[in-house]
C-alpha cells in the first residue's frame, strides 16, 4: 500500500473505533442469536453493518480524500487477496452500492435520520417477540385442551371398536405437525454448520445466470420425528431454476436434530 492507502486506511478504521461501531456490531449479533428464527433479523444485521460501512467511507472523504482514488482503492482491495478488513468482507454487489453511496449528496441531517431508524427497528423486532411468546404460550394451552378432547374421545372409539372385535391402527399421517414447539428442529453443527453446507451444495444455475437473475427463494418443509425432511415446497420464489435448485439442495441435506414437545420428539414445519 501507498502512504495515501495507508492514510485512508487508518482514517476509516479509526472512524469505526471513535464511533463505537462494534456496539452496533455486538447490538446485531445478540439479535441474531436470540431472534436467529426471524429473517428481518438477519436482514436486519446486514444492512446495520453496511450502513456503518457508509458512515466510515463518508469520514473518510470528509478528510479531503479524493472519492474516485479512494473508490479505486476499495476496487485494488476487494481484488487482491492481501486485502485488509476495510473492504474484504463485502461482495461486489455491496461495493457498489457503496460507491454509489459516495456519489449521492446527502446532508448530515438524513444520513442521521438513516441511522437512527435502526433503533424503531429494534424495538419493533422486541415487541414481535413479546406477542409471539403470548401467542405460543395461548397456543400450548389450546394444545393442551385439545389433546385431552381427543383422548377422551379416542378412548370412547377404541371401546367401541373393541366391542366389535376391531382395533383402528394408529398413522404416521394422523399425527400432529407443529408450528412451534419448545425445542425447535436444529441442523446438525448449528446454523454457521447449515450455511457451510449451502455454500458448498448450490449450484448457480446457468439459465439464471444468463439471465442476470439472483434473488432469495423462501421454502418451507417438515422436520420428521427420525430428523429427516419431507413436505418440501417452495413458498416464494424467484425463478423456476433458482427454485429447483434450492428444492434439489434441501432434499440432500442430512438428518436435522428433530423438535421436541413436551420432551417428546415431534414432527415440526420449518420455513
Amino acid at each position: 500500500h501507498s502512504e495515501e492507502e495507508l492514510q485512508q486506511i487508518l482514517i476509516h478504521e479509526s472512524t469505526h473505533v471513535r464511533q463505537w461501531h462494534s456496539a452496533d456490531v455486538l447490538l446485531g449479533e445478540l439479535l441474531s442469536v436470540f431472534f436467529w428464527w426471524n429473517p428481518a433479523v438477519w436482514l436486519l444485521k446486514r444492512e446495520i453493518v453496511i450502513n456503518l460501512e457508509y458512515l466510515a467511507d463518508n469520514d473518510v472523504l470528509q478528510h479531503g480524500v479524493n472519492s474516485r482514488e479512494y473508490q479505486y482503492h476499495l476496487l485494488k482491495l476487494t481484488y487482491h487477496e492481501t486485502a485488509v478488513p476495510l473492504s474484504n468482507h463485502f461482495n461486489v454487489s455491496q461495493l457498489k452500492q457503496r460507491i454509489t453511496m459516495m456519489n449521492k449528496t446527502q446532508s448530515p441531517a438524513v444520513k442521521l435520520a438513516k441511522y437512527l431508524t435502526v433503533i424503531p427497528l429494534v424495538l419493533l423486532l422486541i415487541t414481535l417477540n413479546s406477542c409471539l411468546s403470548k401467542e405460543k404460550q395461548t397456543d400450548e394451552k389450546s394444545n393442551d385442551q385439545t389433546e385431552e378432547l381427543q383422548n377422551s374421545s379416542s378412548k370412547n372409539d377404541i371401546k367401541a371398536d373393541v366391542s366389535e372385535g376391531y382395533v383402528p391402527p394408529v398413522t404416521d399421517s394422523q399425527e400432529e405437525i407443529f408450528s412451534v414447539v419448545e425445542e425447535q428442529p436444529l441442523y446438525p453443527g448449528g446454523n454457521a454448520a447449515m450455511m457451510k453446507f449451502l455454500s458448498n451444495n448450490i449450484k448457480y444455475p446457468v439459465a439464471a445466470q444468463e439471465k442476470g437473475t439472483q434473488g432469495r427463494v423462501i421454502t418451507n418443509f417438515v422436520v420428521e420425528k427420525d430428523g429427516s425432511l419431507s413436505d418440501i415446497q417452495v413458498i416464494r420464489g424467484v425463478d423456476p431454476s433458482l427454485d429447483a435448485e434450492a428444492l434439489r439442495v434441501l432434499k440432500t441435506m442430512p438428518k436435522w436434530k428433530p423438535g421436541k414437545q413436551k420432551g417428546k420428539e415431534v414432527r415440526v414445519r420449518f420455513t
